[in-house]
């Protein structure tokens, strides 16, 4: 079982399974939004606290597109 946060998730398990181990993804740590409705105009708003949900999200970008890359020129 692969338990890790879920944003990581997608890289973490093709990482496991170009290492052939078959492992059961347990995500962790979801973002979403409380009771799941937008707050109005305030949804809009550019909010201090995002700016780390935007950080992980180049992070796992880049983090994704190099394992790509790094596959696809040592074949690992």
């Amino acid at each position: 079982m692969l338990v890790t946060s879920a944003y990581h998730m997608p890289r973490a398990m093709l990482h496991f399974r170009q290492n052939g181990v078959n492992a059961i993804a347990a995500p962790a740590g979801h973002y979403v939004k409380e009771n799941g409705v937008a707050d109005g105009w305030g949804s809009y708003v550019p909010k201090v606290q995002n700016l780390r949900q935007t950080t992980l999200a180049w992070h796992e970008t880049l983090g994704s597109a190099w394992q790509w890359l790094k596959t696809k020129t040592t074949g690992w």
